[in-house]
């Protein structure tokens, strides 16, 4: 048995959840998910437990009095409650491994519970914590622990190898593998797609208010454009932020995994914005979107709009798998998207070959499992000689 504790549900909207859904759908141990952040998941899991850090403060939740102050006081005034809830959750389980994401400070609670009682621990990091919960009054104390966890957990996971290095060179030397979301044969396509040029601009997922200074360069450039066919532009899941009056934009809601893949038969560019500036740097720096994966196997050809420094910019130029936009300025872009015209073809065609070499779901599959097996069997293996 094993458990996995982190601030969200495996139904959640967002990246994290998906990576862990797709590790588990056909899980080959029994396993138990625990959420634990203060409200409960929307869309419960049946293979998912609730069990809070703290009580949920209500419209406070909304403030930074929650953020800064009252969440983390509650938080430490109650760990000790919550740790005994956990233990006995994992006793009542016959909790063997623990598997925690450190995106709040319910990963230190799950590394202490696990040490308590003889269980294996594994750290999966998929965001670095400066940009989880940035310098809040706690941070310092929060990478101490992390660090910890990092040198004392049994078995590592990374987002990508940029973070292994970082985590590395930060913290300590230790083994590490990486895994993300996967693709299935299924959900690569055999070639790239038709021609580019009758096709809208597409982008899908979460608009974070850190995309919108791309979108609004973007949207300058498609208005300049003189070819009536690059002013479409769709948004699947969420709104457009900015309001233009010379290209068209559709706006379609969240989706499941096999509409998401029928609606690239309607694009002709994936747009993949990531934010500039030195305050986002902690959240371009080391983590790959899982909207990257699924781009990579559609066959069409991507757009990568952002700082070229960033985990993706490297993987992506790396294997010739997109255009290269890491400029604010509309003429940039508009020479990015004339060279996805005359390049398209190719550049899909690397992105086909790299989701193929470097995201297959069955690879991720058989790293993180073959993990979790070693740690089970030492766990065993401990205990047999106590």
């Amino acid at each position: 048995m094993i458990a996995f504790v982190q601030p969200f549900g495996l139904n959640d909207p967002g990246g994290g959840s998906r990576i862990l859904r797709a590790l588990v759908e056909d899980a080959p141990m029994p396993y138990v998910s625990i959420c634990t952040r203060p409200d409960p998941p929307a869309q419960p899991h049946r293979h998912e437990v609730h069990l809070p850090v703290r009580p949920h403060l209500g419209r406070i939740e909304s403030t930074r009095l929650a953020q800064y102050i009252q969440a983390w006081r509650l938080e430490s005034l109650l760990a000790r409650r919550f740790r005994r809830a956990l233990r006995m959750l994992f006793q009542e389980k016959g909790v063997q491994v623990v598997h925690a994401i450190p995106h709040g400070l319910d990963f230190w609670n799950a590394f202490e519970v696990a040490r308590s009682i003889g269980a294996g621990y594994i750290l999966n990091v998929h965001d670095d914590l400066e940009y989880n919960i940035g310098h809040r009054p706690y941070y310092e104390d929060a990478v101490w622990r992390l660090a910890a966890a990092w040198r004392s957990a049994d078995h590592r996971f990374v987002i990508s190898q940029a973070m292994a290095t970082a985590y590395g060179d930060r913290f300590a030397k230790r083994p590490c593998d990486v895994v993300t979301d996967g693709l299935t044969e299924s959900q690569i396509a055999p070639e790239p797609r038709s021609s580019t040029a009758t096709k809208a601009l597409y982008f899908m997922g979460a608009m974070h208010l850190t995309y919108h200074p791309n979108v609004a360069v973007l949207m300058n450039a498609l208005a300049e454009s003189l070819r009536a066919e690059e002013r479409h532009f769709i948004f699947r899941g969420s709104a457009c932020p900015v309001e233009s009056e010379r290209v068209d934009v559709e706006e379609r809601p969240f989706a499941d995994e096999e509409t998401l893949r029928r609606d690239f038969d309607d694009a002709g560019v994936l747009y993949f914005p990531l934010p500039f500036g030195p305050e986002n740097a902690s959240f371009v720096k080391y983590s790959l979107s899982t909207k990257l994966v699924t781009y990579l196997g559609s066959g069409v050809p991507i757009l990568y709009h952002g700082p070229r420094g960033a985990a993706a910019a490297q993987l992506l130029a790396k294997h010739e798998a997109a255009v290269i936009v890491d400029s604010l300025r509309p003429a940039a872009v508009r020479q990015g998207l004339a060279e996805v015209r005359t390049r398209g073809r190719a550049i899909a065609q690397n992105a086909l070959a790299l989701g193929r070499a470097a995201f297959r779901l069955e690879d991720q599959l058989a790293v993180f499992w073959g993990a979790v097996e070693r740690v089970r069997s030492d766990v065993d293996t401990s205990l047999a000689v106590q």
